[in-house]
């Protein structure tokens, strides 16, 4: 090859590798104008498993029974055959799978449950990590006292999706009671959790609580239960040493615990409905039974204090369509009252509830931060429910301030549920309803005959 060659190629790939810089140098020109044109991006660092935060229980001052809703039958066939599940993938996260309904396999015949009104409570019983739980049953059929109640159900959780029934072996059935609401709260504060049970008026004897007098059978079908958790292994009934002839005895519905008066020592509130042979959805004749508070002396005991704390709910101020107070004449002492008929009758001739509004959940909530618990109630067929919580020492005192609030709605109310949606730090409450529909109706500004 002659030198003028060799020179020749020489200057091309000179000049090509010339053009190859500047390229290069172009790109990262290109790229460093671009990247000062978007605000700083934050380094995210992936954190290990071990630093990720578990989550938080609930705090034992915050308990709630939630009802049970029911379904609308869907206006298209619903298929029949079980879906294939699909993993939800979430960018950044591992897939999760959906939940998978693994009742029969794990709990075989005890699945089913007989219950107009059911309750559960999920707990460690026997503190060996891992969470059990209890459900209640009521009676069996409309007659009585053939067949009084079902037992209720204790499962032991033994890990594995394997759970094993324990509730008659530990006697925690109470198999001749008609059971409806539950909560698991450590009464004496011995480290382990206690049961109350609560109990519901008789479906089809046409008999009020008021008929349970001098009734010791019907009593011990419906009354309320307090059931000690001894160390795990048993289960001691200490109702009558712990209420004594307080014990409610009427139509329970919904337990609610928490240490109101800050003393150490977490008490109860009952909520009372009315016996399910007497609701009448289309009558203005809304009664109720009268609720109950109960405060934990510290020896496992408890005194009523709800007509003191305040906690006496005032009669359903019925209007008619007219916006006329829907009264009624009392036969016994003449006085007008408004929602309820003291001349309704059970078979016995007993009057038939109290007074009052038909409360279907309860709720202990600090909504107020001031380092007590103030309660919310939802009422069928009447308004919101909040009491402030002005307790002072031995004095316990409840205000109610749901007007004052603004959330004094009418509304056949059924249930709460607790959590921090927006992530604000504090609590919100969610309330469920089955009466009026805010975008079809106006909302009364008082109960009136129909809420639903």
């Amino acid at each position: 090859m002659s030198i003028r060659h060799s020179i020749f190629a020489l200057s091309l790939a000179a000049a090509f590798l010339s053009l190859a810089v500047l390229l290069c140098l172009a790109i990262i020109f290109f790229l460093v104008f671009r990247g000062a044109e978007e605000p700083d991006r934050e380094l995210v660092q992936i954190p290990t498993a071990a630093s990720i935060p578990q989550p938080t229980a609930v705090p034992p001052t915050v308990m709630r029974q939630v009802l049970p809703t029911t379904v609308p039958q869907s206006p298209t066939p619903v298929p029949t055959a079980t879906p294939s599940l699909q993993p939800v993938i979430v960018p950044g996260k591992e897939p999760v799978m959906p939940f998978t309904n693994i009742a029969r396999e794990a709990l075989g015949k005890n699945a089913f449950v007989n219950n107009w009104h059911p309750g559960s409570a999920f707990f460690d019983f026997d503190r060996d990590g891992d969470m059990d739980f209890y459900v209640t049953q009521a009676n069996s059929d409309s007659e009585f006292p053939e067949s009084p109640g079902g037992p209720n159900l204790l499962f032991r959780n033994d890990g594995n999706n394997e759970f094993t029934e324990v509730g008659e072996e530990l006697g925690a059935d109470l198999a001749l009671s008609n059971s409806t609401a539950v909560a698991a709260c450590d009464f004496d504060n011995d480290g382990y959790q206690d049961l109350y049970v609560a109990g519901y008026g008789l479906i089809g004897d046409e008999l009020d609580y008021r008929s349970a007098v001098g009734n010791e059978a019907l009593t011990n079908a419906i009354k309320d239960r307090l059931l000690r958790n001894v160390g795990g292994e048993r289960f001691e009934d200490v109702t009558d040493s712990a209420f004594g002839d307080d014990i409610n005895v009427q139509s329970a519905i919904t337990i609610a615990c928490g240490d109101v008066n800050n003393d150490g020592w977490t008490d109860v509130f009952v909520g009372n409905r009315l016996d399910q042979d007497f609701i009448r959805f289309d009558d203005p004749r809304h009664h109720g039974h009268y609720n109950r508070l109960y405060i934990n002396n510290g020896d496992l005991t408890f005194s009523d204090v709800t007509e003191s704390a305040g906690l006496i709910s005032p009669p359903i101020k019925m209007l008619n369509p007219d916006g006329e107070p829907m009264e009624w004449k009392d036969p016994d002492t003449g006085e007008m009252v408004r929602g309820y008929d003291a001349s309704l009758k059970d078979a016995n001739g007993n009057r038939i509830g109290d007074p009052t509004g038909q409360t279907l959940a309860s709720l202990f909530f600090d909504h107020d931060s001031d380092g007590d618990l103030d309660l919310w109630l939802a009422d069928d067929g009447d308004t919101l429910k909040v009491y402030r919580n002005d307790t002072d020492g031995d004095d316990v005192r409840f205000v109610s301030i749901e007007e004052e609030m603004g959330v004094d709605a009418v509304g056949a109310w059924m249930g709460f549920a607790l959590g921090d949606y927006d992530s604000d730090e504090d609590l919100d409450i969610f309330i469920t309803n089955i009466g009026y529909h805010f975008l079809l109706y106006d909302v009364p500004p008082v109960p009136s005959g129909d809420c639903a």
